[in-house]
């Protein structure tokens, strides 16, 4: 049937109809004579006037009814689609969507971790939904299992939390029996001098009450109510400081841990740490730093001496006498950063790490602060594969026939040779054939060493900061020599930060990689090529790169890639398990010229819930 108007809906007649002119009316209208004898001004056109006055008035009186019937209409419209939501909430197919399914849900929202006092965010938020979501977040393990344990950058958490020791326990508890990933960086306000002359007075792991208790009993509340009983001894400290309440609280599930991150922010934490020692059954993966000034006596050495899982271990700043209590035997990567050292101390303690790390495959030594001499034995060792050092004349100390990987980054200034020298006379000497290279802030005089590597490397990475600005075109030169790096099947040149930093030194930078990639191209070498710099918008990207140039040669069949990342710091991967703080990454030859990036920047503010704001065990 066809849609019709209401008979009240349709125009009315016209104005002209209601109000006709007289013909003289009409005539007058088109000149500027006086009105003639039959034309009635005193009546008939006073009339005319005070009716259309009145007609208006009625026209407005009807236009705000309708006005406000409009409005009627749009809230019947509002309430009837709200009656369409509700019908659909109802007919939602996750209600009825299996419980494994829904779990998988959770894990994608929360992330590979979250942030245990962020009660507005992460798995916390999936227990006020409803409550079979509270039911399915609150015991499924996995969700709560990697934990990150922090105040530090605080400005967006809620602050009103008054026992985060308590939110810590219901977390960890929740995670029931699943192996724990945690990140410890818990830094307090007091200086670290107020507890130089304190200790604390904590109950045994295996008591039944108090922080450090192992009783599986569901009780948060007595958990916590104890912690009054704790005495702290000395003048500055009236009570146990919340970061060694945390750490008790982790150690009463540390046989689940495997994955520990941890910052160790005072002396009194340090010593709720000794506790885990024999309590690391399955901890695989171990980083440590120490941010307060008090040297440490070996303080560590006993902590993690007994896990029997450990294979791969980060510490910075502790002393290396330490690191011989750890089980060196087992582990697969160590990686320590001293800050303070002593050369006599580095001699001799490095060799006695290396013969007892037999199963060690990568281990990156400090660096001495004085140049090899010739009457101190060098170190060999046949077991390792991956060997970094923080400065080139390092590797002056060493003979190691096994390495194919090597990594430099180099941080100091030495005088009386050079950087290729050292390389050559170091590779002669190991007879060890090399698959991989890395040179970070290496001088330029690392050159003279490619004769000496070209033939087994593989894949070569170089980062070219302000200290090395010639080492592309020397790189040019040698790599399109023939039968140079016959075995190369991939070149990474990663710009540093330093460079990055500005746009100009960046666009010079990259202007010596175009010169590099013509003449690869022009020598048809099969490599893989790889550019990375950092910038802070991508929108940027086309001002700084020729990216038309390189996905010209890409077409054409050279194998590249350029990598665009925008980071907070562009750091160093110094082992195999750690990752760059990028925010983002991307191959910009996969992206379309002047492509709007404004997509890219997320507003990572997130409005604290005040329903959310109570901290309790309904989190």
């Amino acid at each position: 049937m066809a849609d019709t108007v209401p008979v009240e809906f349709l125009p009315p007649r016209r104005v002209q109809d209601k109000y006709p002119y007289p013909p003289s009316f009409k005539v007058l209208l088109k000149n500027n004579d006086p009105p003639p004898a039959d034309l009635d001004v005193t009546c008939t056109i006073p009339d005319m006037m005070v009716r259309a006055a009145d007609d208006i008035a009625l026209a407005k009186k009807e236009i705000q009814f309708l006005l406000a019937q409009i409005e009627e209409k749009k809230v019947d419209i509002l309430a009837l689609n709200r009656v369409i939501d509700d019908c659909n909430v109802v007919l939602s197919p996750i209600r009825r969507l299996p419980t494994d399914i829904t779990l998988e849900i959770f894990c994608a929202v929360v992330g590979e971790r979250y942030d245990v006092f962020e009660i507005t965010r992460g798995p916390w938020i999936l227990t006020h939904v409803c409550k079979k979501w509270r039911n399915s977040a609150c015991t499924y393990g996995a969700l709560w299992s990697s934990a990150d344990i922090t105040n530090i950058r605080s400005q967006r958490k809620t602050l009103s939390i008054r026992e985060p020791a308590m939110l810590l326990q219901t977390a960890l508890k929740r995670s029931g029996t699943f192996l724990l990933s945690v990140w410890f960086d818990y830094e307090i306000k007091k200086s670290p001098r107020a507890y130089q002359f304190s200790e604390i007075d904590l109950p045994s792991m295996d008591s039944d009450s108090g922080e450090l208790s192992t009783s599986t009993v569901d009780d948060d509340e007595s958990f916590l109510s104890n912690r009054r009983r704790y005495r702290v001894k000395g003048q500055n400290v009236a009570k146990v400081p919340t970061d060694c309440q945390l750490v008790s609280v982790l150690g009463r599930h540390s046989r689940r841990l495997k994955y520990l991150n941890i910052n160790i922010s005072t002396p009194l934490a340090l010593k709720c740490l000794r506790r885990l020692n024999g309590r690391l059954d399955r901890l695989e993966t171990l980083q440590i730093q120490i941010s307060f000034d008090d040297r440490i006596h070996n303080e560590i050495q006993e902590f993690f001496s007994i896990a029997p899982m450990l294979h791969s271990v980060h510490l910075n700043d502790l002393p290396l006498a330490s690191i011989l209590h750890l089980p060196l035997a087992q582990l697969r990567f160590l990686d320590h950063q001293l800050l303070r050292m002593r050369a006599d101390e580095w001699r001799a303690t490095v060799p006695i790490l290396l013969l007892r790390g037999s199963r060690l495959t990568d281990y990156g030594p400090p660096s001495p602060p004085a140049l090899y001499k010739g009457e101190i034995a060098r170190i060999d060792n046949a077991l390792l594969r991956t060997f970094r050092v923080r400065a080139w004349y390092v590797l002056d100390y060493f003979c190691l026939p096994g390495i194919y990987e090597l990594h430099i980054y180099h941080f100091l200034r030495a005088t009386g040779q050079t950087a290729g020298d050292t390389l050559s006379d170091f590779i002669h000497r190991s007879s060890c054939t090399l698959r991989k290279l890395r040179l970070w802030g290496v001088p330029d005089s690392i050159l003279s060493a490619l004769p000496s590597v070209h033939k087994s490397l593989v894949d070569l990475e170089i980062t070219v900061t302000s200290s090395n600005t010639n080492l592309l075109s020397g790189l040019t030169a040698f790599m399109c020599e023939p039968d140079h790096f016959p075995r190369l099947s991939r070149l990474e040149i990663k710009i540093s930060n330093d460079i990055c930093f500005y746009i100009d030194t960046l666009t010079e930078s990259l202007k010596r990689i175009y010169t590099l990639v013509d003449e690869l191209w022009d020598a048809g070498t099969k490599v893989r090529l790889e550019v990375w710099f950092s910038i802070l918008d991508f929108r940027n990207v086309h001002r700084v790169c020729d990216v038309r140039k390189f996905r010209c040669l890409r077409d054409e069949g050279l194998d590249i890639a350029v990598f665009a990342a925008r980071k907070r710091y562009w750091s160093d991967t110094t082992g195999h398990d750690e990752e760059e703080d990028v925010e983002a990454l991307r191959d910009v030859l996969l992206y379309e010229d002047g492509q709007d990036d404004s997509s890219d920047s997320e507003d990572d503010d997130f409005e604290d819930d005040d329903d959310l704001g109570n901290v309790s065990e309904e989190c």
